[in-house]
């Protein structure tokens, strides 16, 4: 018969065992990153409408006609690609949702006639994105606009964006990644375009 302090013994070494060799390894890790959630990677493109435009905040432009500094604002929406309003479906676009942007922006002019220009601005976007999750997150957009090479959908445009880690919130919590993006800037101001890239998901358990 076992003496009761050879009992106690014994269930010290099961709980020792149980503590540190039972727990799954990276439970604690994965608990403490994000409680549970898997990350994945997903390629991904987005296409947005803006309509309404870019709205100046302010512009204050060189005596001698060589440049402008530009703040603006604006609203994007995020659709699938038609042919026209109604039409066709040609591109489905992987981002679904409203991000409103705010900027800066350099305007090279030669006696005031636009030549080239750089900006950088902040993107919070309000949605879905296929293969990550609903939620919201902000990104940069940094680029330039050629307004030497008028096109029929306008000023072509060229620029790199990424994901402002730690911004993600609900379904969008923990995204990261970044890519390209091609758009045109009409003469009304209303904007179009298009962003690929990679974004790095959590799927948060419930």
């Amino acid at each position: 018969m076992m003496k009761a302090r050879d009992v106690c013994a014994v269930l010290v070494i099961l709980v020792f065992t149980v503590t540190v060799y039972g727990a799954e390894p990276g439970a604690a890790e994965a608990d403490e990153a994000g409680q549970g959630s898997a990350a994945s990677s997903v390629r991904t493109y987005g296409h947005w409408e803006d309509p309404v435009g870019v709205i100046y905040d302010s512009l204050n432009c060189a005596p001698d006609g060589s440049g402008c500094d530009i703040t603006f604002h604006g609203t994007a929406h995020w659709t699938d690609v038609h042919s026209e309003v109604g039409g066709p479906l040609l591109k489905k676009s992987d981002w679904k949702g409203e991000s409103n942007y705010a900027g800066t922006a350099h305007q090279e002019t030669v006696a005031f006639v636009p030549q080239h220009s750089t900006f950088l601005e902040v993107d919070t976007f309000t949605g879905t994105v296929e293969g990550c999750g609903k939620g919201s997150f902000k990104f940069t957009l940094a680029g330039n606009v050629d307004f030497t090479a008028l096109t029929p959908n306008g000023w072509p445009g060229r620029g790199t964006w990424e994901v402002i880690e730690g911004t993600g919130k609900d379904g969008l919590t923990g995204i990261t990644g970044g890519g390209t993006s091609t758009f045109f800037f009409r003469p009304t101001f209303s904007n179009f375009g298009d962003l690929v890239g990679t974004l790095i998901c959590h799927h948060h358990q419930q």
